[in-house]
């Protein structure tokens, strides 16, 4: 049920509430009279196609009642209670529309999905949102449906996404469907991020041929498919400090060792060495 809308003009007030029930809904509505009023009447309008009486000069009693029930939804009913007291009128006014989906921007954008958000107006009738979205303006895939309060206000939907290609731009939007009707939000696009290209693999090995001035150095480099080079960093602490000069280590998927003679070295110093690709 929602909540009781109330218009006032001078002394007179006129009320209502809507309650929905599935495809149908029911409008309860009531009124103080002006206490000097001689004549009364209660008008209605269904969308914007005029003004047609309901009652015309009923009893000018305290508080007055009326009921419209079994309506159907997808229109706006309004609602005017006047008196010969009152230039204006007090309007009611009552609707169960098709729901209002805004798509809103993604968030937490990775290299393989996002999370998709929008805001539902259910136009007072129980909904359900979801999120469309592909790799084009026809979009293709959907989230699953989750139910969205009836009222008439926004309330914040959203839905994360995986398994999205990085790089490859996608576009989305909120939609809502209830008793009333479907509706699409706005199409909005992102964009994942390219993912990062692998790393080459590296294992540096012993040491060997090593003299009083020198050594080789020795590791293994598989460049993972990707163009890599590779040198040894080398000196006599960890912060190590000097290198051999860089090598191609091609860009092959297989596991090749290399090695490198090092020397000017003092004899009694303890070195400490790596591979780098």
């Amino acid at each position: 049920m929602l909540p009781a809308g109330v218009w006032a003009v001078g002394q007179s007030v006129l009320s209502g509430t809507c309650t929905f029930d599935g495809s149908r809904m029911d409008i309860q509505l009531s009124w103080t009279n002006v206490s000097d009023a001689t004549a009364n009447s209660l008008q209605k309008m269904i969308d914007d196609g005029g003004w047609n009486w309901l009652l015309q000069d009923p009893p000018p009693f305290d508080v007055f009642t009326y009921a419209d029930n079994n309506l159907a939804v997808g229109h706006v009913y309004k609602y005017q209670h006047k008196t010969d007291a009152q230039v204006a009128s007090n309007t009611f006014l009552c609707r169960a529309l098709d729901p209002v989906p805004t798509t809103q921007s993604a968030t937490s954008v990775t290299s393989t999905g996002g999370t998709l958000h929008g805001l539902i107006d259910a136009g007072g009738l129980p909904t359900e949102a979801w999120f469309e979205y592909g790799p084009s303006a026809s979009l293709g895939q959907s989230t699953s449906r989750q139910d969205v309060s009836q009222s008439s206000t926004a309330a914040a939907v959203s839905a994360a996404v995986s398994g999205l290609t990085g790089g490859q731009t996608y576009h989305f939007r909120a939609v809502a469907e209830n008793e009333s009707g479907r509706a699409n939000g706005q199409i909005l696009t992102f964009t994942p991020s390219d993912p990062l290209p692998p790393t080459p693999t590296v294992t540096t090995n012993a040491a060997t041929g090593v003299t009083s001035t020198g050594a080789t150095l020795r590791g293994s480099v598989n460049a993972n498919g990707i163009a890599s080079e590779y040198w040894f960093e080398y000196g006599a602490s960890q912060s190590l400090g000097q290198s051999t000069s860089r090598q191609s280590a091609g860009s092959g998927s297989t596991t090749y060792s290399y090695y490198r003679n090092i020397s000017g070295l003092s004899g009694g110093q303890t070195y400490y060495f790596r591979i780098v690709a």
